[in-house]
């Protein structure tokens, strides 16, 4: 039998902070920073540092030439536990290329980085509105992520946007489309990529039983916008206040779980992360 460290993550609180008023610069600032880590752990750095600034372990400060100031205390972040398949004889399984047959089997913090402001040593400039990370693709993201971008086609002028799907079989489309006259068009992009990528399009709505249309429909806008909201502090994009104000809306009619959190920050990460060349 083997013993894995899980610790309980609170995903919902994690989506609480970044849906503060008072941090939607810092979101900005957090992604330029933290952009080849999660989105989570980007909110969850951003909490723990008074400025935002580059982190990394101390091994790779060394390697910049830089040490860890004495009495500076670690980052905490959130890294997968992996733990071995093993066959009927407690052997560990090795896959066809050779690497070791493993499955994620929970979550754990791990206080091991370091930002700038707590090493000293070798000179380094950076700036976190300096950085330059590349433009979000959206070509690029449709191809990563199997959607497809359509003409708006409601007579609706209302409605920002909609998600589809179209054909059958294994001529099925993902698709999506934006309303010309939509006020916050990428606002409104990332929140119909969101229903594809959360699979409120195949019926999924999180793992809460006997909801009613209405509660279904309020947790389907809520993941989806929180996802959108995510993806445009995280890119300096406008819209931030009447995204969170639609939350709100929302979330009278229902509550979300520390499962819908966390499948909020799953979805806006592939979301971004499918729109770089990293």
């Amino acid at each position: 039998m083997h013993h894995h460290n899980i610790d309980k993550i609170n995903y919902r609180e994690l989506l609480d902070s970044a849906l503060d008023p008072s941090q939607e610069r810092r979101m900005d600032q957090a992604f330029r920073a933290f952009h080849r880590y999660s989105t989570l752990n980007q909110v969850l750095a951003m909490r723990q540092l008074d400025e935002v600034a580059p982190i990394a372990s101390k091994a790779s400060w060394l390697k910049k030439g830089r040490t860890i100031k004495p009495g500076a205390k670690p980052i905490r972040l959130i890294v997968p536990v992996m733990a071995p398949v093993l066959d009927s004889f407690e052997r560990q399984v090795f896959l066809s290329s050779g690497y070791l047959h493993e499955v994620l089997v929970g979550f754990r913090y791990e206080a091991k980085w370091y930002s700038l402001k707590q090493t000293e040593g070798e000179p380094l400039d950076w700036r976190c509105d300096q950085v330059d990370i590349g433009q979000w693709d959206v070509q690029l993201a449709q191809k990563s992520l199997g959607i497809c971008v359509v003409d708006f086609d409601m007579l609706d002028g209302n409605t920002q946007g909609f998600a589809k799907r179209s054909g059958i079989g294994s001529s099925l489309r993902r698709e999506v489309a934006i309303n010309p006259l939509a006020i916050y068009p990428q606002a409104a992009m990332f929140h119909e990529f969101a229903h594809h990528v959360l699979g409120h399009l195949d019926g999924y709505y999180g793992d809460v039983k006997h909801m009613t249309n209405l509660e279904k429909y309020c947790i389907k806008e809520v993941e989806a916008e929180s996802v959108a909201f995510i993806c445009c502090a995280s890119l300096g994009l406008k819209g931030l206040a009447e995204s969170r104000d639609y939350i709100q809306i929302f979330l009278i009619h229902t509550k979300l779980n520390d499962k819908q959190a966390q499948r909020i920050f799953s979805a806006a990460n592939k979301i971004l992360k499918a729109g770089f060349l990293l």
